[in-house]
């Protein structure tokens, strides 16, 4: 059953998510192109002896705005909250390989780590085991929404104005941006924040 899903908390982002609709379905033509990240955690991490958090800056790209588009017309919010959740898997988190200024690269390591007390020093080498060590991740991070420098850079352009609605919508998603909500959504036993950025508002609460 859809409502099911345990890699997101449904019942906690579902009314967050409706009013980040409610207060920017209007603003998105031409201003963003990208639906909101929301914090998620691999298919093992409910049953994981520690239950980590880690969270990165933005990312570059997510899930389409057509998605969320559709999803809040249908009144089936719950697939957006569905899709956010396979933007990133396990698989994808080891296709950045042994990449050492990638955020997934310095996790995947950091988590066996943790949990098994042994160094990886060859992501592309990792054992079944390993693997499903890696299902056990929380995912978060401090913009929910890509930084205008993301954009920029996504488009190679480098005099990208930054519009009021995009503001807006940027102020809307504060919800899935703060260390409380992910507490509340997932009970983390520990929360790793790998940024260069000061974001104080973040532990906010």
């Amino acid at each position: 059953h859809r409502m099911n899903n345990d890699k997101i908390n449904i019942g906690y982002y579902l009314p967050l998510l409706q009013e980040y609709c409610r207060q920017t379905m209007s603003l998105y033509d031409n201003h963003y192109h990208q639906g909101p990240f929301i914090p998620y955690t691999m298919s093992k991490y409910k049953d994981a002896p520690l239950k980590i958090m880690y969270v990165g800056r933005d990312t570059l790209s997510w899930e389409p705005v057509e998605t969320l588009k559709k999803a809040y017309q249908e009144n089936k919010l719950e697939d957006y909250l569905i899709a956010n959740t396979k933007c990133v898997d396990v698989e994808k988190m080891l296709e950045w390989k042994n990449n050492t200024g990638s955020f997934w690269n310095f996790v995947d390591k950091l988590h066996l780590l943790i949990r098994t007390g042994q160094m990886v020093t060859d992501i592309n080498s990792v054992s079944k085991q390993q693997r499903d060590i890696l299902e056990e991740i929380g995912y978060g991070n401090l913009h929910s929404i890509e930084l205008i420098e993301t954009l920029r850079y996504r488009f190679g352009e480098p005099e990208m104005p930054v519009t009021q609605e995009y503001l807006t919508i940027c102020k809307a998603a504060k919800p899935f941006e703060s260390l409380k909500s992910m507490i509340e959504a997932y009970h983390p036993d520990y929360v790793f924040v790998l940024s260069w950025i000061e974001k104080n508002d973040f532990f906010d609460g």
